[in-house]
């Protein structure tokens, strides 16, 4: 548990109502201290009193409840599973325990323990409208998009003010190329609530030429609002510097970039300093040095050839993807969070943190660990070759190696100004802590640059780097090279990639629907003068 644990605004809402509904009768005066303490905002004193309370009574229901809670806002949801199934088992009819435990199971892609525990939820009430949300979540992850619209359309149906329904269907619909529907769902969720930030950030992430003058005044009305809390309002920031950009007030764009991430900074639970990350990429490789790259024997696992896509965020990993999915023996799967749940499954068995965990493995883990990865990407489909595009898995290369000895790797590389600064633009979700500040930003992009290149210097010959740039100026020398390195034939349908009907379920989801052009490469240069922080952490002021 991180001692640097914030709290969010809505955490403590309703703590003595929650104990009264799990009916804890034990430890009242040091769980009223505990809830004092998550109201001045000090998690890990509440936390520490909860790790007390289960030392004498581990079967306490309300400190297991609140561990796992405060372990899921922390973004620690693999660690807080087991606290919240503990509370399942000793309070089955607890439904508000079993949607957090669901909650926990969808971040971490444990997506069949979430649908037997959601089957067993709406059996019992079919009309359970969280649970309806969820479900649909969850089929938008297993890729059955009908389900999951039909899925919000019921939560939404049995509960007429769940906005969340309509913004996760509209996100479906944009995710599959109908714009027109996903507008229309956009704004249905703002008339309903005009503040609710993510709304109009989805409607700016949309075709510019599909979105009204009114919709922007809408945005700048609601960014104006009294009422509006600090999570709309960095959506709405994040939404107004995008139709700014869009209208080439670079200025103005700017600075609702910039007071989006301020903001947004702010909301984090838990509290980043980036030396945080640069003491655990220094361990990363200190633990596969050369005398583990050159002890490797990897168990070898043919039954599928995955393929890592991966580099930074806003790199080119979703065309990179886009492209090879085009083809006749690919399947994309997108952004999988399986070698991610290795690594938490690496840490489950040792009862070490990664990177040093992986000392403590056996021959056979290593076995498990391919399997388990193996079995679960083989049931999304039958295809010889998927593509994982989660671009931070450039942290595990040297794991990758070990366990899938016949995997593919593709970093894909784009200008560090133009690359960093699309990733300030953007909102993303709270694992990257270091994309609201540009010195960290510039630091955090060194750290990968020097790691990146940790792993072509132990692993030579592995690592297959595609330049964005060389991409958008010979797109058919590039998509010959790349598919040669796979080991795949050329495909004509590879160079029309965007004509492919598949769901893209990120910021480049309309990018990717029309041909390759060139007008985004030098699009940073616009904000030359506001990125030289930037330019001074990258030391190349």
């Amino acid at each position: 548990m991180s001692k640097r644990i914030k709290n969010k605004k809505s955490q403590s809402k309703s703590k003595q109502s929650k104990q009264q509904s799990l009916n804890c009768v034990t430890f009242r005066k040091e769980l009223a201290l505990a809830e004092k303490y998550l109201h001045l905002k000090q998690n890990e004193r509440a936390a520490n009193i909860y790790q007390k309370i289960l030392i004498q009574e581990p079967d306490h229901p309300c400190a297991n409840y609140f561990m796992g809670v405060l372990l899921h806002t922390a973004n620690q949801s693999y660690a807080g599973i087991p606290y919240l199934k503990k509370v399942f088992e000793l309070r089955p009819e607890h439904i508000g325990a079993q949607l957090v435990l669901i909650d926990m199971y969808l971040n971490t892609d444990l997506v069949d323990e979430a649908d037997e525990l959601l089957q067993s939820l709406l059996t019992q009430k079919p009309r359970n409208s969280d649970a309806l949300f969820r479900l649909g979540k969850l089929n938008q992850q297993r890729g059955l998009y009908e389900k999951a619209e039909d899925n919000f359309q019921k939560a939404f149906k049995y509960d007429r003010t769940m906005v969340t329904a309509l913004v996760n269907h509209a996100k479906v619909c944009a995710a599959l190329g109908s714009s027109k529907m996903a507008l229309n769902l956009f704004r249905r969720a703002r008339e309903i609530r005009q503040s609710y930030g993510e709304a109009h950030y989805g409607i700016a992430l949309l075709n510019k030429n599909e979105i009204s003058a009114n919709d922007i005044s809408l945005m700048e009305k609601a960014y104006k609002s009294r009422q509006i809390n600090s999570s709309d309002k960095a959506y709405l920031c994040y939404a107004l510097g995008k139709v700014n950009d869009d209208l080439k007030n670079y200025e103005k764009a700017f600075e609702y970039f910039s007071e989006a991430n301020r903001l947004k900074r702010e909301t984090f639970p838990v509290s980043y300093n980036i030396e945080q990350d640069a003491s655990y990429f220094e361990k990363i490789k200190q633990v596969f040095d050369n005398k583990f790259i050159k002890t490797m024997n990897p168990h070898q696992n043919n039954s599928i050839t995955p393929v890592f896509i991966l580099g930074m965020p806003r790199s080119g990993t979703t065309l990179a993807e886009q492209i090879l999915a085009s083809h006749s023996q690919v399947y994309g799967a997108g952004e999988l969070e399986d070698i991610n749940n290795l690594v938490n499954e690496i840490q489950v068995r040792t009862g070490k943190q990664f990177p040093e965990a992986i000392e403590k493995l056996a021959d056979s883990d290593w076995a498990a660990l391919a399997d388990q990865y193996i079995n679960k990407v083989s049931r999304k489909t039958a295809a010889k070759f998927v593509t994982d595009k989660r671009p931070y898995n450039f942290r595990y290369i040297g794991l990758i190696a070990k366990i899938f000895p016949n995997s593919k790797i593709i970093h894909c590389q784009r200008n560090p100004f133009a690359t960093c600064f699309s990733i300030y633009r953007y909102h993303f979700s709270l694992t990257e802590p270091y994309a609201t500040d540009l010195v960290d930003l510039g630091k955090y992009f060194l750290m990968y640059k020097d790691i990146m290149a940790f792993w072509e210097q132990q692993l030579p010959g592995r690592i297959f780097n595609l330049k964005y740039e060389n991409l958008i100026k010979d797109p058919a020398e590039e998509i010959r090279t790349m598919l040669d390195y796979c080991g795949l034939p050329f495909e004509e349908s590879c160079l029309e990639f965007f004509q492919t009907d598949r769901s893209v379920n990120t910021p480049s989801a309309a990018q990717v629907r029309q041909p390759i052009y060139t007008s985004a490469m030098e699009h940073w240069q616009h904000y030359e003068k506001q990125l030289q922080p930037l330019k001074t952490a990258m030391n190349l002021s």
